[in-house]
């Protein structure tokens, strides 16, 4: 982890559903998949700020990998931009909904399990300090493999 900007959080931490229109076609989507998959959060400040966009290429090179083990990638962005097209939902958040709800800066990620439990919370800060594509992918692998009944891994 890096450092004092990640926490793990009490499994009992589960953060209410948010929902926010899509910057693509502006319906409401619902920012987590209850029982159908852990959730990847990235809340950015839009794509015209250089150092999220970046971070943005990143995951869509490792979507593929996030995809097989049942992750679902949200980019939550605090302004209304466009012009990246990348491979997941892409939601705006201008009044700070997701913020509030799941107490978090931006910009930051969320690693959420399929039932609503908040596994890591992720300060990225305005140093951009997001956590690797690759320890996203060790996560989504680890709670892929979880037991909600016995709280630990399926074998």
């Amino acid at each position: 982890m890096n450092g004092d900007r990640s926490a793990l959080v009490n499994p009992s931490d589960r953060m209410g559903q948010v929902v926010l229109p899509s910057l693509i076609d502006g319906k409401p989507q619902e920012v987590i998949s209850y029982g159908k998959c852990s959730s990847v959060i990235a809340s950015i400040h839009g794509l015209s700020c250089a150092a999220c966009r970046r971070y943005l290429e990143e995951l869509a090179a490792r979507a593929r990998e996030f995809a097989e083990w049942e992750g679902r990638v949200v980019i939550v962005s605090a302004e209304r931009s466009g012009g990246l097209e990348i491979p997941f939902a892409l939601l705006l958040d201008s009044d700070g909904q997701l913020k509030r709800a799941a107490r978090i800066g931006i910009p930051s990620i969320l690693i959420v399990d399929r039932w609503g439990s908040v596994q890591l919370r992720h300060e990225a800060r305005e140093a951009h300090d997001f956590l690797a594509p690759s320890e996203i992918e060790d996560w989504l692998r680890y709670l892929a493999i979880q037991c909600p009944e016995c709280q630990g891994e399926v074998f």
